[in-house]
């Protein structure tokens, strides 16, 4: 879906150079100076299910000082720009609550998916409410909202950032799980093979000896015979264990060595 603006109230009287400079679309965020009008056109909080669509806020100053909102046309009074910047605050905190509760790479990925369009949008926010304070100079209710949109951008950068490491640590967690059990399936594999190198001898013996034949071995009267046979199988067992190859030595992984202070790497 194409970026829409927000329609700007027929009852603004803007100088008609800075109507065409506003354009059909919402555009970038930006501060637009013309006659001593000042408009900024900044964006909504995003929608993370279409971060294509960009819907427009427009904030008009006349040059004697009053100021008007697209989205409250009634309201004369920066309040209405301030309460804008309160918005991006406000759901910056409904981030942090979302992280304390993620639990899975899914949650992860979500915020990542919604944070990623509202940073990308607080930062460009700051940027053009630090070019109205510059413009305007030293006016403290527009020194008091930058410092706001300041803080909302560190924040929501600071939010991602940590999302991001969420998600790199489930993600490292869940590896070393699965070395963890791959490492448990191996081992009991080789005990396994090793069970059956030991008897494989001495079944396949038991197995030839079940056999229905008329040896005479069947009526011997002294057992030395079988249990020579028996003794024949365990070795032969031992001899076949001997032969298989050893498991790989295990790597033990640690944390990383840390130079002492005062201490410099050559």
């Amino acid at each position: 879906m194409r970026d829409m603006a927000a329609p700007i109230p027929s009852s603004w009287s803007l100088p008609e150079p800075l109507l065409r400079r506003l354009g059909a679309g919402a555009g970038r965020q930006r501060l637009l100076v013309e006659e001593g009008h000042l408009v900024l056109v900044l964006h909504a909080i995003p929608n993370a299910d279409d971060p294509t669509r960009r819907t427009a806020r427009y904030f008009w100053r006349t040059p004697h000082g009053a100021w008007r909102a697209s989205a409250t046309p009634a309201e004369s009074t920066i309040r209405a720009l301030r309460s804008y910047v309160e918005d991006y605050f406000e759901r910056v905190d409904a981030f942090e609550e979302e992280i304390e509760q993620a639990r899975d790479a899914d949650d992860w990925f979500r915020l990542l998916h919604e944070m990623a369009p509202f940073a990308r949008t607080a930062r460009n926010m700051a940027k053009v409410i630090q070019e109205l304070r510059d413009h305007l100079g030293p006016d403290p209710d527009v020194i008091a909202i930058r410092d706001r949109a300041v803080d909302v951008e560190r924040a929501s950068e600071l939010v991602h950032q940590w999302a991001s490491q969420g998600l790199e640590y489930t993600i490292a967690k869940t590896n070393e799980e699965q070395a963890r059990l791959s490492d448990f399936i191996s081992r009991s594999s080789h005990r396994l093979n090793l069970l059956a190198a030991f008897t494989l001898p001495l079944t396949a013996f038991g197995s030839l000896f079940g056999m229905n034949l008329e040896s005479g071995i069947e009526h011997s009267a002294r057992p030395w015979l079988f249990i020579g046979a028996g003794i024949f199988c365990v070795l032969l067992g031992l001899g076949v264990r001997l032969s298989m190859p050893s498991p790989p030595a295990r790597i033990e992984v640690g944390p990383p060595r840390t130079r002492k202070p005062g201490t410099t790497r050559k």
